[in-house]
């Protein structure tokens, strides 16, 4: 419920998407698909291929992070995977969660880690983002400048 901030994805019969994706959202997902386009003007300034920015960071970002969260397999369950993958970012923040066996519980305790969490997202995100708004997009506009101009070159 975006009214409320309330971005829950484990009630029965949720089964939201992004548009024009197949995999369902989790609450990372809820908040990228209501906040995702503001987030994005807010870091990079006002960006004239937000959709473009805020659809590579989705496939190539947050769409991970809804699959693993929603127990969604990156390939079919008869073929093996070679090797595993453990240091994706899903994994790295389910290794801040206070440990079974460790006796401090506290909710300081628990909000720490939370907070270490944050930051360890955060900082990811805006690492993905800033490279895909400094890097990668104004190299896609040179080669799709070059596309458009190409029967000018070789006619």
């Amino acid at each position: 419920d975006p009214a409320s901030h309330r971005y829950d994805h484990h009630q029965r019969g949720f089964d939201q998407t992004l548009a024009g994706y197949h995999t369902k959202l989790s609450s990372a997902g809820l908040v990228y698909k209501h906040f995702g386009k503001k987030i994005i003007e807010t870091t990079v300034g006002s960006a004239d291929n937000l959709d473009v920015l805020y659809n590579k960071l989705y496939t190539n970002f947050l769409e991970e992070i809804d699959a693993i969260d929603n127990g969604i397999n990156q390939y079919d369950k008869e073929d093996k995977p070679k090797y595993k993958i453990t240091s994706n970012v899903s994994s790295r923040v389910g290794k801040l969660n206070t440990p079974w066996n460790q006796e401090e519980k506290s909710a300081e305790e628990q909000l720490r880690r939370f907070h270490q969490a944050m930051d360890l997202i955060g900082g990811e995100f805006l690492s993905t983002l800033k490279f895909y708004a400094e890097a990668w997009l104004p190299a896609r506009v040179i080669v799709e400048e070059s596309m458009r101009a190409r029967f000018d070159v070789d006619a």
